[in-house]
């Protein structure tokens, strides 16, 4: 305690000295901070906006994975409900619901677009982004309408409440189309995402299509990922001998995983990188400081303090300083991450093309947060120990003539 407060009596009598060593470490711990905070953000985005898309589970009917047309309706499942509700029975499975994609046209006076089509439930766990991107009307509306994207709106200058035709090629090989209102209109963060896609109701997906009591794939969003290769084993067994094909998300996204890796090497490496800078900025700061009251310890030495309690006394202010540091280098690294978290740090098309959306969100944890504080208090208190360790080497004369 005695060499706390004899540290502390010191920091307080060089100011400047300790303003600029704290600021130093400060810096230091807010851009790891940051720095985590963005890394992590990404790598969670990634997962969240593949997952969510994709579920953990699909089930689909066979062949359709070989089919050359992403928008085939030539493969699909019949009586999805009964996967549904033994999907529903499996522990994890937070929700399964039913979705019938295929390749419409959109049709108005002014102009025509392909799209891709989306029958889909309104009850579904997996609409919570759609319905929160809904800008008019709602998602209810997609029981007797349809929703677009505002860009799709603008596009063909439609807005709520007009009337779109929507041409398809049926399941009979003939073309068939049906007039539906625009019941909603949404804007996601991807603008990809938007211009490429709309949604009605599975039901009317199904009659559009004339594939009455059919899906094109059945989704379960489950509470846990690592609960995916476990339920899909169940959903195996349970249809074993079907025509239908089971496969978690690390099979749906087999050619991300090389990606997903290589991710995480790249966190690790930055992560590391960014210690490092931030070791030698405290370090040298605190040496500096150290080396500069050479002659002060010298002094401590020559009315009788010992080497042991020089040492305890340098790493005491190096500890002090470490503290304090990264005290203020938190106070100014988890203002920018929550700022960050809530809304986003936009790249545009680079991170639309990782997956991520046009934008991506900083995340913050706990476990950063620890880790980052306890590397500020541990690099200042490893300079100032390697800092004693070389003054007490020399002589009591040798330190009081340090140049």
């Amino acid at each position: 305690m005695i060499f706390l407060k004899i540290a502390l009596l010191n920091l307080r009598s060089h100011p400047r000295r300790t303003a600029v060593i704290i600021t130093a470490i400060a810096l230091a711990v807010g851009i790891m901070e940051t720095v985590a905070g963005m890394v992590d953000g990404m790598r969670n985005n990634f997962f969240t906006n593949m997952l969510e898309e994709s579920g953990h589970i699909q089930v689909i009917a066979a062949g359709k994975e070989d089919s050359l047309d992403p928008f085939s309706i030539e493969h699909t499942l019949d009586e999805y409900t009964d996967i549904i509700d033994t999907a529903r029975s499996l522990p994890g499975v937070e929700d399964a619901s039913p979705f019938l994609t295929f390749g419409a046209l959109l049709i108005t006076e002014e102009k025509n677009i392909f799209m891709a089509g989306n029958g889909i439930s309104s009850a579904s766990g997996f609409n919570k982004s759609l319905d929160e991107s809904i800008v008019k009307g709602s998602l209810n509306g997609i029981e007797d309408g349809v929703l677009i994207s505002r860009e799709t709106a603008r596009l063909m200058k439609l807005d709520y409440g007009d009337t779109v035709i929507i041409l398809v090629e049926d399941s009979e090989g003939a073309p068939y189309y049906l007039s539906f209102p625009v019941r909603g209109i949404y804007q996601t963060k991807s603008s990809d995402f938007d211009n490429m896609n709309l949604f009605m109701s599975i039901e009317q997906a199904q009659e559009l299509l004339y594939l009455p009591g059919r899906a094109s794939t059945v989704k379960l969003k489950l509470t846990d990922k690592d609960l995916a290769q476990t339920a899909a084993e169940h959903l195996a067994q349970a249809y074993a001998g079907m025509p239908v094909v089971i496969k978690t998300w690390r099979q749906i996204h087999g050619n991300f995983m090389l990606l997903i890796d290589l991710f995480d090497l790249f966190i690790y490496i930055m992560n590391l990188f960014t210690v490092i800078v931030a070791a030698a900025v405290i370090t040298n700061s605190v040496l500096m400081n150290m080396f500069d009251r050479a002659r002060e310890f010298g002094t401590m030495r020559a009315v009788g303090l010992k080497k042991s309690g020089l040492f305890a006394l340098i790493t005491t202010e190096g500890l002090s300083l470490g503290f304090l540091g990264s005290l203020a280098g938190l106070a100014l690294g988890i203002p920018v991450v929550l700022y960050f978290q809530e809304y986003g740090l936009d790249f545009g098309a680079i991170s639309e093309s990782f997956g991520m959306g046009s934008a991506f969100y900083f995340h913050l944890t706990a476990k950063y947060i620890i880790l980052n504080f306890a590397s500020g208090i541990l690099i200042a208190l490893a300079g100032a120990a390697y800092a004693a360790w070389v003054i007490i080497r020399k002589s009591v004369i040798d330190t009081l003539s340090w140049r």
